[in-house]
């Protein structure tokens, strides 16, 4: 989907494919091409994250807690390698909370604005966080 704004790496595939159980697989496609329609419109066009943001609406979150940021666990499992550097993924979406893949996904993803792409490191089971 969207291959010309979205760069999905081998780590989200591999972590997708762990979560072939998730329940809410059509609102995650409507997420995701939100993501890559309205998203990256938005931030393409020089507005500010917040902005861009409300298209996502309450399964964005733009940053982790203080804590889990502070976590050098958290910071390596969000950090993730495309051309040639790393790239830490705060940036997510994010449907249910419970500890199960049936019903929890995470989508880490940082935006490249000299790109003007968007790189999903994962799609998966909540990573580690702290609290």
């Amino acid at each position: 989907m969207h291959p010309d704004r979205i760069v999905v790496l081998d780590s989200a595939l591999s972590s997708a494919r762990k979560s072939r159980g998730f329940k809410y697989t059509e609102k995650l496609g409507e997420l995701l091409k939100r993501l890559a329609t309205g998203y990256i419109d938005a931030l393409a066009a020089g507005k500010g994250d917040a902005f861009a943001a409300a298209v996502l609406g309450d399964s964005f979150a733009a940053k982790e807690s203080t804590s889990t940021m502070a976590s050098q666990r958290a910071r390596e499992e969000r950090t993730f390698h495309h051309d040639g550097r790393a790239i830490v993924m705060w940036p997510h979406l994010k449907i249910g909370v419970k500890e199960s893949t049936a019903e929890t996904i995470r989508v880490h993803f940082e935006w490249l604005a000299a790109d003007k792409k968007i790189v999903v490191g994962w799609c998966g089971e909540h990573r580690f966080r702290v609290g």
